[in-house]
């Protein structure tokens, strides 16, 4: 019987259970490199190269109290309500690392998925953006055990919860679309799309007096067949509708409009006077916005690569973390002047790769970028890629991954670059500056016939030094057995892959005809350079001019000549397999790579959560309720209802049906180690429904044992919510 006809049958039964209510919490506002307690006083600031999370008192001028080392590449940082913990994500480990701040201490750690990014936390649940794994994980926050992973579109990266709505906001990084997951049901329940080619959306800024949202994004122009530096890239903030959950293009604010130009604004803040704070990674600056007028009121310069903002309404300041400079710079928000700049962090870097990561994120200098406007970051933004086909005066140029470039010269797609020295035509062509080298940039008539720029340049040098610094940060080296297959095939004489994709560096440092270079636009002949495969499985789109939008469309359309490959006569159980082994090299591992201590303190064997979306209905309604559980060991699992009438049922499989009267399990023998999530209940109720209070239980207990022998359970929880009649 399904729960939405049961809700009318009345079958007298009891049953005695202990009472636990679920309770709605309240989300801390700020969520990024920066947090900021508003009952403490507390800003705690990430700082990604020193893996660690610094911890100031601002309310008595501004005072560094601890650095705490976190594992990994911490990325942001959120506070719970109580003020007494942090949870930071860490990129390189994988995980969740939980900052007890009455000690200023690590308290341990949760994995999560590939690449955590953006987090965000209530007094029930943690919530952490899994960039990689295309997930947001949702972190029960008593027991710190991961009760379930919410599938979402691809790249996920900032996370916005708000507390009045009960909304998670998701941004995506490379599409500038949000995600909308309704955490009283724990699913996705909307997308807001932007319709433009916004790329760098990392953060996102609740105007709830307008029902708005802010994003500070970069619009890549490449579409534009005859580019010029300034029409390439252009920083924008766009604004979002959430009532009709749409974006309001006549309400973007344009950043090289309203302000001097500026690169790479990524994250922003509102004061109490309606004004939009934004950081402008490239460019070292923040513009002031009012967001009455739309009008630039201020630029203010800042240290190295600012990408966090926190505003504190006590003091009225605004606090500006610069990465790359270990310092934070304080904003008086009702003069609008930098007063003050701290030391954050000694950043433990050698002085030269130091001084290559701030050139290649930097577009303040006109020795780099001609009127602020591109830095190497725009287009590979810590390292990776854009996601975008350029038209350069080669041809459309599909902008490659440098992760491990170093390993595989030549380069650029037409292997015409015989060092990374010769980034110089970069600096002097794409991003129109003057160039880090004085006199010619050597690459007349092409680089690699050209004298090399080796040494002409400290900073040319120490920004190659940084180049050759960004490798795949870690690799899942467990295959599925599929993948093993498809190694097999890639390696084989019959299928030759590993002809021109040799191993470890899936590239032969050769130029070959593959037959793709034939279009128009096309001006270096038809050789290309052999791409590394690694990482394969997060760079699409592939080949020179990014024509192939997957692997899958790479050998089902795109090779019927053998020419990547022999796969043609293929079969498609083959197929899969070799995608499959492509889809693993130097793919990013779930979870952590070490040992993950959870938090002792707070630690449970099990637990058990109910989730349903609202507490009272009436008939007409949508009534959403799903159940989720985490664990140590395996368990029998029930779910109980109770009815006003003293009725009682279980759910049990398949489907979900209700049977009444009875005691029987929703699943057996289920390894909570793995984790337990079923939707029960997702319907509309109808005028027969039985009107009055109703309870739900959820227990686990150990494999074979009686659901009645309390003392053998394993979870326990209830939930209680009101029918009421229609009005």
């Amino acid at each position: 019987m399904k729960f939405s006809a049961f809700l009318g049958v009345s079958a007298r039964v009891s049953l005695m259970l202990t009472v636990l209510f679920l309770h709605c919490g309240v989300v801390i506002a700020q969520s990024g490199s920066l947090a900021l307690s508003d009952i403490t006083a507390e800003l705690l600031a990430v700082n990604p190269d020193s893996h660690s999370v610094s911890v100031f008192d601002v309310r008595s001028g501004i005072r560094k109290r601890a650095e705490v080392s976190i594992p990994g590449i911490p990325q942001a940082i959120s506070i719970d309500s109580s003020s007494r913990t942090a949870f930071v994500t860490s990129r390189q480990s994988n995980t969740l690392e939980v900052i007890a701040l009455e000690t200023d201490s690590l308290a341990g750690c949760v994995e999560v998925g590939a690449a955590p990014f953006g987090v965000a936390s209530d007094t029930n649940y943690i919530y952490v953006a899994n960039q990689k794994s295309d997930s947001v994980s949702v972190i029960h926050r008593s027991s710190f055990l991961t009760l379930l992973t919410i599938d979402v579109d691809p790249d996920p990266r900032g996370l916005r919860l708000d507390a009045q709505s009960g909304l998670l906001y998701v941004t995506h990084f490379f599409t500038g679309d949000v995600s909308v997951v309704d955490t009283q049901r724990m699913l996705v329940t909307g997308r807001i799309s932007v319709n433009s080619s916004a790329n760098i959306s990392q953060s996102l800024v609740l105007d709830h007096d307008r029902q708005r949202a802010y994003l500070p994004q970069t619009f890549s122009n490449s579409a534009n067949q005859s580019l010029l530096f300034d029409t390439t890239v252009f920083p924008v903030v766009t604004s979002l509708d959430l009532l009709s959950r749409t974006e309001m293009r006549a309400n973007r604010i344009a950043l090289d409009v309203v302000d001097q130009p500026v690169g790479i604004p990524l994250d922003a803040v509102m004061d109490s006077s309606d004004r939009l704070f934004v950081a402008n990674s490239a460019s070292n600056d923040v513009s002031v916005i009012d967001l009455a007028t739309s009008r630039g009121l201020a630029n203010l310069e800042v240290g190295a690569n600012p990408r966090g903002l926190a505003f504190d309404s006590a003091s009225n300041r605004i606090f500006v973390n610069n990465t790359l400079s270990g310092t934070l710079s304080v904003i008086d928000a009702e003069t609008l002047q930098v007063t003050d700049e701290v030391q954050n962090t000694d950043i433990p870097l050698a002085q030269p790769l130091l001084n290559g990561k701030r050139i290649f994120n930097d577009s303040s200098r006109p020795e780099l970028a001609r009127d602020n406007w591109i830095a190497c970051a725009t287009c590979h933004f810590d390292g990776e890629h854009d996601g975008r086909t350029w038209f350069f005066a080669d041809g459309p140029r599909n902008s490659p991954s440098l992760l491990g470039v170093a390993d595989t010269p030549p380069f650029h797609w037409s292997g015409d670059l015989d060092e990374l020295h010769d980034v110089e035509l970069a600096i002097r062509v794409t991003q129109a500056g003057t160039g880090l080298t004085s006199g010619p940039s050597n690459c007349v008539p092409a680089c690699d016939q050209a004298p090399s720029n080796r040494g002409r340049s400290q900073d040319l040098d120490d920004l190659v030094m940084y180049l050759a610094s960004l490798q795949f940060e870690q690799a899942n080296t467990s295959m599925s057995v599929s993948a093993l297959q498809g190694q097999m095939l890639f390696s084989s004489e019959t299928v030759g892959c590993a002809h021109c994709h040799i191993p470890p560096t899936y590239s032969d440092g050769l130029r070959h005809d593959v037959g793709t270079g034939k279009g128009p636009l096309e001006r270096k002949g038809m050789l290309f350079d052999t791409p590394s495969l690694r990482g394969i499985n997060r760079t699409a789109p592939y080949l020179h001019d990014g024509s192939v939008t997957s692997l899958e469309v790479m050998f089902s359309a795109m090779n019927a000549n053998d020419l990547h490959g022999k796969t043609a006569n293929l079969t498609a159980a083959e197929l899969t397999d070799l995608l499959a082994f492509l889809n693993s090299i130097e793919a990013a591992p779930e979870g952590g790579l070490d040992i993950c201590e959870k938090p002792a303190a707070l630690g449970a064997a099990a637990i058990a959560e109910l989730v349903l979306n609202q507490q009272e209905f009436q008939p007409g309604e949508h009534l959403s309720l799903s159940v989720h559980s985490a664990g140590s060991q395996s368990a029998d699992f029930y779910v109980l209802v109770a009815l006003p009438d003293g009725a009682l049922a279980s759910f049990a499989s398949p489907e979900n049906a209700l049977l009444p009267g009875e005691l029987v399990p929703l699943a057996e023998n289920v390894d909570l180690g793995e984790g337990f999530s079923v939707r029960l209940v997702d319907t509309v109720l109808d005028s027969s429904v039985l009107t009055g209070v109703y309870q739900l239980y959820a227990v686990a207990v150990p494999v074979g044992e009686a659901l009645l022998n309390q003392d053998a359970w394993l979870a326990f929880e209830q939930l209680e919510f009101e029918i009421r009649p229609s009005e």
